[in-house]
């Protein structure tokens, strides 16, 4: 009987580090990890790759030792027959999800996008329209008359559309795969999703294009509204959606938020998980500080510490400040969201007050604070059930 139950693929992720997919799942694994997967594929049975490893490495497993060997490196994917690992619940940041477009519809609309990810076309092209985003929000100002609010809602809506579309065409470029385009909650937002989880298997570089890919369309579309803005200057919709796309795109790139700027950091710096990792090593380094730089991970450790520290600073000072500083608007903001609802529940025009998005921001980023908080205390409770269980 084959030692391995399922298929799987492997590309080059790293020095020393490998992606294996299996079934839908990524996972990073070490050099010698894939030495003992390839090692696995090639035997017919649990004895004959316990000799063969036994051969060609010079140990003395018996079969059991073997297999509880092979269950502790490579259990965890699910890929050894007769194991099955126990299964963690996923943690996903999108709520409620839905399918809006299937993998292979996506793919049918992202198409005639793939041409415009070449790599050398994509740095140019993004850099320039980066500049226009940037020029954009300092030259435009945001009025809150003169247009229709579902007129730009569905011009905007559009952009989102295509944001997603460019995930997916990038990573189909890319990787020959990929997953569908849906919808979500992202705390109490309602927000679109692509399933890109394929582009692990790209290179760095390619990756990169691929988180970039959704903001560079919505650039593209940037453009276009910048030139119909400057050829009908006294049509104020275009003015809105051009002043919303350029404030939209660099927020995108902040890395702090599970936006495309933290994806790209993440693949930056090879670190999945980023933001787990990080505050993993900032609890780390309270618990002990000399401890914590080894020579083994000093430079990745220091990273991730930093990036720990600023991002919890950043997000306690910005609390901080609105608690400080607007607690008025705090205050009255549900008041204006409800009245806001009610005027868009019946279909008449609504004065947007962008004074409100700090507040916006405070509430998301409490929120956030707080279930981690909760999850922490919460998780901290069950390993010691568990332990106690044990």
């Amino acid at each position: 009987m084959s030692v391995l139950k399922e298929s799987y693929s492997l590309s080059h992720y790293e020095k020393n580090s490998w992606v294996l997919e299996s079934r839908g799942m990524h996972y990073i694994i070490s050099a010698p990890a894939k030495e003992l997967l390839e090692l696995l594929k090639e035997s017919e049975s649990l004895s004959q790759a316990c000799d063969a490893f036994n051969n060609r490495y010079g140990y003395q497993f018996s079969e059991s030792q073997f297999w509880e060997f092979i269950i502790n490196r490579l259990g965890f994917t699910g890929l050894i027959a007769g194991f099955e690992p126990e299964v963690e619940k996923e943690h996903k940041f999108i709520n409620l999800q839905f399918v809006i477009f299937k993998p292979a519809l996506a793919a049918r609309l992202g198409r005639p996008l793939q041409p415009l990810f070449n790599q050398s076309f994509f740095y140019i092209t993004f850099s320039l329209l980066l500049i226009l985003a940037i020029y954009s929000l300092f030259t435009v100002s945001f009025q809150s008359l003169g247009f229709s609010v579902f007129a730009l809602m569905a011009l905007y809506l559009v952009t989102i559309i295509l944001h997603e579309l460019g995930h997916i065409a990038a990573c189909r470029k890319f990787t020959g795969k990929n997953g569908e385009i849906g919808g979500g909650l992202y705390l109490i937002f309602p927000v679109l999703f692509s399933n890109i989880t394929a582009l692990w298997q790209a290179g760095k570089s390619e990756r990169v294009i691929g988180n970039l890919a959704g903001v560079y369309m919505q650039l593209w579309c940037l453009l276009f509204f910048f030139l119909l803005h400057q050829f009908y200057p006294d049509v104020v919709l275009f003015n809105q959606i051009v002043f919303m796309l350029s404030l939209y795109s660099l927020i995108q790139l902040i890395p702090f938020i599970r936006s495309d700027g933290y994806w790209l950091l993440s693949d930056l710096s090879n670190t999945p998980n980023l933001l787990s990792k990080a505050n993993e090593s900032l609890r780390d380094f309270l618990k002990s500080p000399l401890a914590y730089f080894t020579k083994d991970k000093r430079s990745k450790g220091t990273f991730l510490l930093l990036y720990s520290v600023f991002n919890n600073a950043l997000i306690l000072y910005f609390i901080t400040l609105q608690l400080l500083r607007n607690r008025h608007a705090l205050l009255h903001f549900p008041e204006y969201l409800l009245d806001v609802l009610k005027h868009l529940i019946q279909l008449e025009p609504v004065a947007f007050d962008f004074s409100y998005f700090p507040v916006i921001l405070f509430y998301i980023l409490s929120f956030q604070m707080l279930k981690r908080i909760f999850d922490s205390v919460f998780k901290t409770k069950k390993q010691q059930q568990s332990a106690i269980i044990k």
